[in-house]
Order: C-alpha cells, then structure tokens, then sequence
C-alpha cells in the first residue's frame, strides 16, 4: 500500500542517478533467523514492534531452517539479528529444491531464478526478494510489478489469514474458529470463514451468477502488486 511505498527505500529514494535500487538487505541466517546487512533506518521500527510481539516457539528452531545461508561474514558480524523474524522452508520439490519459505506470518516467499542473470529471486504479493543488487526502476522490466509472477489472488488465502492474525496451517492441519453465536459455540474451518467475510466486504461473483546464489537479499516492497 502507499504507506508502505512512502517508507520503502525503493519507492521513497531518487534513483535517477544509479541502476542500482537502495534497498534493505536481509540474510537468512542458517539457525532460521533474519539480519539486517544495510544501515538504513527504514523498516526498523516496524521490525522493533515484530520482534516485540513475538512469543518463543518451538517452531522457531524448525530444522527445515538450516538449508540455506553460508556462514555470516566478517563485515556483517557486529550486526544485529532481527530477533523477531524467523523463516523456514514451507515448500520443496521432488528433487529437494526450495519452492518457497514461511517468514512469520507473512504470505510465503516463491522461489525462482532470473531468467537473465540466473540469480536467485524470492517473491510474495507484497515483498520482492533478489540475491543480487537490486535494479532501480525502469532498469529491469522483469522485476516490474506487471511482470512479476505471483499477485494478491494468487495469495488471498494467506492475505486474509495475516489480516485476520491467524498463523500459517503447518503440514496437514487446517486452522479451525470457533464463533460464538445465539446458538452456542461453533466450530468452522478458517477458509469458510474468511470466504464469507470476503464476500460481504468485496462481493462474491459467483454467487451473483446462481442467484441471478547468495545468502543475503535485497528486498523492495511489490507496491500495488
């Protein structure tokens, strides 16, 4: 959203000059942590108010945390962890690679590669992730937000679940609410719920139709995307 633009380096820095974004630059920490590699100030309240909300989980220490990261360089060292972030693999393929990865409760992060320079990138509806320097605006029309392969609707049900702050499912659960109603308690799955919801807020069509190589990232905000 704008107010997240207005804040990004990305979006909020004059890159006229340069072909290169000013961007936050994160490294996935092999014990499943985030650091923060750049000095710039933007996001770091927000981070502050993450890592203070967080509560100790055993999911915290998930072994499918240690599949990425060389060890942290020298340079980086003095750095701080952004304790209250934490990733792990949320998805792989048949042959082991890393589909995409759960940061928190935020939508997941896709994996893929650049089909020029081969880099790594990492994308959500939200977050674009690249393993190298990030192009400014206008260098790379790939990385255009509508060129970019994964959009809200590709990620409504996670969308809703951050909104609503209820935690990503783990592997082979469904996250189940209970309502209390005039009847008494009831139990429904999440996705009925947040299907509903989603229909009295924005419409609901179809019911309108029957009834009538790197271990650290640059991250820039996805903007409208």
């Amino acid at each position: 959203g704008s107010h997240w633009m207005q804040i990004d380096p990305y979006w909020s820095h004059d890159h006229k000059s340069s072909k290169v974004a000013q961007t936050i630059i994160r490294k996935f920490e092999k014990n499943g942590t985030l650091k923060r590699l750049d000095d710039l100030e933007a996001m770091r309240s927000f981070e502050s108010s993450v890592s203070a909300a967080t509560d100790d989980d055993d999911d915290n220490n998930d072994d499918e945390g240690n599949t990425s990261s060389a060890p942290s360089s020298s340079s980086s060292s003095s750095l701080p962890s952004e304790s209250g972030f934490v990733w792990r693999v949320k998805e792989t393929a048949p042959n082991g690679l890393v589909k995409s990865i759960q940061v928190n409760h935020f939508p997941s992060y896709v994996a893929s590669r650049h089909p020029r320079n081969w880099g790594f990138i990492m994308q959500s509806c939200w977050v674009l992730f690249t393993s190298f320097p990030m192009p400014a605006q206008g260098h790379d029309e790939l990385l255009d937000d509508n060129k970019l392969a994964v959009g809200v609707d590709d990620q409504l049900d996670e969308v809703q679940r951050y909104n609503y702050g209820i935690a990503p499912m783990g592997r082979g659960d469904e996250i189940r609410v209970t309502l209390n109603t005039g009847n008494g308690p009831v139990t429904i799955p999440f996705e009925d719920l947040a299907q509903h919801l989603s229909s009295m807020l924005y419409g609901d069509d179809d019911d309108d139709e029957d009834d009538d190589d790197e271990d650290y990232v640059h991250e820039g905000g996805g903007g409208d995307n």
